[in-house]
């Protein structure tokens, strides 16, 4: 290989990893939300009068506050949860996240609506760790 076919090489590398810097590597992470946000979510969710969309909608304004560690309005959008194994899986893993983000008080507040009491215990265990 001559010298200037190795500057174009190391050239043609620096161009690629500037794209894949510039444009990332394909993933879309969510941008975090307001809480004014995460509550008029909540609120348009409640006015879904179909049960299954509603709940659906109401998962993920639950999933998406904990995310920002946001329990009241987790806590409120898995209260309105009407199908009582979904909201005790996202019951489940919405106090884990809150767990993660730092807030255990309010991710044992969460844990508190699963009612399926080894769920629940296993989610208390993991919080207490």
């Amino acid at each position: 290989m001559k010298e200037d076919d190795v500057f174009r090489y190391i050239g043609r590398c620096g161009v690629m990893l500037g794209l894949v810097l510039a444009i990332g590597c394909g993933k879309d992470p969510k941008q975090k939300q307001t809480l004014e946000q995460l509550n008029g979510r909540l609120e348009a969710a409640l006015g879904i009068t179909d049960p299954s969309k509603r709940n659906d909608a109401l998962k993920s304004v639950a999933e998406d506050a904990a995310d920002t560690g946001m329990e009241e309005t987790t806590l409120a959008a898995l209260g309105k949860i009407t199908d009582p194994s979904l909201r005790n899986d996202e019951a489940a893993t919405c106090a884990l996240k809150l767990s993660v983000f730092g807030n255990k008080k309010g991710a044992t507040a969460v844990a508190g609506l699963i009612t399926d009491p080894a769920k629940k215990n296993d989610v208390l265990g993991k919080i207490a760790n």
